[in-house]
């Protein structure tokens, strides 16, 4: 049953919107998602999903732009508290919503390598995050 919501929590990700993802990773991987407001298109999610596959750890990401929620995959060292406040610093008011396991198979990574492309569309929205802090 666990595997049906995690693949169901996949899907509903990739059915969303864009997805970002690096080559799989051997360690084991979490799903952090995160309620993101003032997240409104294409713009938004490339602005967040540079920053954060700058970070070591960073393993890959998804959005759904109806419902504001982005999923982001990691490894040690990287911490769902240190995405959120690495979100938060790019200047959109962010909440964690969960965090859970993800078998390689079911990450972003993993997903991304055998579709062969970028999952998702642009909206061609330009995104205003507000200020950035420094």
């Amino acid at each position: 049953m666990k595997n049906i919501i995690i693949i169901s929590i996949t899907a509903f990700f990739l059915a969303g919107g864009p997805v970002s993802a690096r080559a799989p990773d051997p360690k084991p991987i979490q799903r952090a998602v995160f309620k993101v407001e003032k997240i409104s298109g294409r713009g938004c999610f490339s602005v967040i999903s540079d920053r954060l596959s700058k970070l070591e750890g960073f393993s890959g990401m998804g959005v759904n732009l109806f419902t504001k929620k982005v999923a982001v995959d990691v490894t040690q060292p990287l911490t769902p508290e240190a995405v959120q406040e690495t979100i938060q610093e790019l200047g959109f008011p962010v909440s964690l919503v969960s965090v859970d396991p993800v078998k390689e198979k079911e990450s972003f990574a993993y997903l991304h390598t055998r579709s062969g492309k970028d999952a998702g569309c642009c909206t061609g929205r330009v995104c205003d995050p507000g200020p950035l802090t420094p």
